[in-house]
């Protein structure tokens, strides 16, 4: 049997690409002829398709994690507009988040989602940067105002709210499907682009 094995790879040191690395471990100790590719490179893919010649392609990656799962806790220290929030209401779970950041718009507290309290804001004054910031050498940048660079959610409210929906099925079921719904109604590309062109339409004039 030939596997080829799509994640995030090679592997980042910690997070959702390590069951990709997993499974090819387990695969490989298994004595299955596998590789693993990333599944961003089209021409990597397109190679290993063609050469190998996989008898089974399998992806890794969140959607599948997150259908076989019952709650998803995620309060990240820092997230913009909290995309996979949004796909974990999509597969009809119950999320706890933080009280913070894109959450605050994509989630409805004790309706889809539980949002812990912030229990510490971390902010910088100041930050070294070099050329991964188009610099030559380090560079000093102070900014006008401090800058939040992380977020800290209560973890007494991350642990109660585990329990209330550890413990009742109900509830989950409940605040899973409302968040089905709330996902379906507004972030799904049809919602979406007609938010877009009347966001276009309204603000620029341009029908």
């Amino acid at each position: 049997m030939k596997v080829l094995v799509l994640y995030d790879y090679p592997p980042s040191p910690g997070g959702i690409a390590t069951q990709g690395t997993l499974l090819h471990r387990g695969l490989s100790e298994l004595g299955v002829d596998v590789q693993p590719v990333n599944f961003e490179s089209a021409q990597e893919k397109e190679w290993y398709y063609r050469c190998f010649e996989p008898d089974v392609v399998v992806g890794i990656g969140y959607w599948g994690l997150l259908a076989a799962c019952d709650i998803y806790a995620a309060p990240s220290r820092l997230e913009g507009f909290g995309m996979v929030q949004v796909e974990a209401g999509a597969c009809g779970k119950p999320v706890i988040g933080i009280k913070a950041m894109g959450m605050l718009d994509t989630l409805v507290h004790g309706e889809t989602a539980y949002l812990a309290s912030v229990a510490q804001e971390i902010r910088m004054n100041e930050a070294m940067v070099g050329e991964e910031s188009g610099y030559q050498g380090s560079q000093r940048v102070v900014f006008k105002r401090p800058r939040t660079v992380d977020y800290r959610a209560s973890v007494y409210d991350i642990s109660h709210y585990l329990i209330d929906l550890m413990t009742n099925a109900e509830l989950r079921r409940k605040m899973g499907e409302a968040g089905r719904k709330r996902v379906v109604e507004k972030y799904n590309y049809r919602a979406v682009a007609e938010e877009f062109v009347k966001l276009i339409t309204e603000k620029l004039g341009i029908s």
